[in-house]
């Protein structure tokens, strides 16, 4: 069974560190809006290559998973820390909360 997304951001604190340096970064950069899911495939990127476990053996690493699922939940976060940025990223309304 999938772990909701406040038991997996609580097991997992790094993550959305790393999501929201890459967000205000590319606020910095003059980005108005972008997609959560592209920076949850930043994070893949950057921890898979990062690990020693990948490149020892990329096709049975077991190194980093995240479910592009949370994505949105990451978003949302982010939205709630940061209500100066309502529009960047889309959201659409939550018919069932999992938190």
């Amino acid at each position: 069974m999938r772990k909701t997304f406040k038991q997996y951001d609580q097991e997992n604190p790094g993550i959305y560190l790393e999501f929201k340096k890459i967000a205000l970064n590319l606020i910095a950069k003059g980005r108005t809006h972008y997609g959560a899911k592209g920076i949850v495939e930043v994070i893949r990127y950057n921890r898979i290559t990062a690990s020693q476990g990948y490149d020892q053996d990329p096709e049975n690493s077991t190194d980093f998973k995240i479910n592009n699922n949370y994505a949105p939940d990451y978003a949302r976060k982010f939205m709630a820390e940061f209500p100066q940025y309502p529009e960047f990223f889309k959201t659409r309304v939550l018919k069932n909360v999992r938190q």
